[in-house]
């Protein structure tokens, strides 16, 4: 039997190598990656951006995340994972650049926020 402490560290270890698999993924444009990163039937709610079912997320995606122009880079930071048995809870920001078309606010179907007037 593993030591519960040590269990605790893998599982943290394993939710924060999906999150970085999951941000890889999308920089590289690398749709099959992106689409393991979710258990079947799972769902999405990307920020206001999008809420439904999770591949249906990444089908809305996937024409720019492979267009030969796009650029993005997803840095995450401040991860904070926490454990209640069966239940894992993780935070983190995600710093995020992307080449978008000048005059636009979009790159291909997904839309890059701004900060609003403050």
């Amino acid at each position: 039997m593993t030591d519960p402490a040590l269990q605790a560290l893998l599982d943290k270890q394993h939710i924060a190598e999906l999150l970085t698999r999951y941000l890889r993924s999308v920089d590289r444009g690398d749709v099959a990656t992106l689409r393991a990163c979710y258990l079947p039937g799972a769902t999405e709610d990307h920020g206001g951006l999008f809420a439904g079912p999770a591949q249906d997320y990444v089908d809305s995606i996937a024409a720019a995340l492979t267009h030969p122009r796009a650029r993005t880079s997803h840095n995450m930071t401040n991860l904070l994972i926490d454990l209640d048995g069966d239940v894992a809870t993780a935070e983190s920001y995600c710093v995020t650049f992307a080449r978008i078309t000048p005059g636009s606010r979009r790159t291909g179907s997904t839309t890059t926020a701004s900060p609003g007037p403050g």
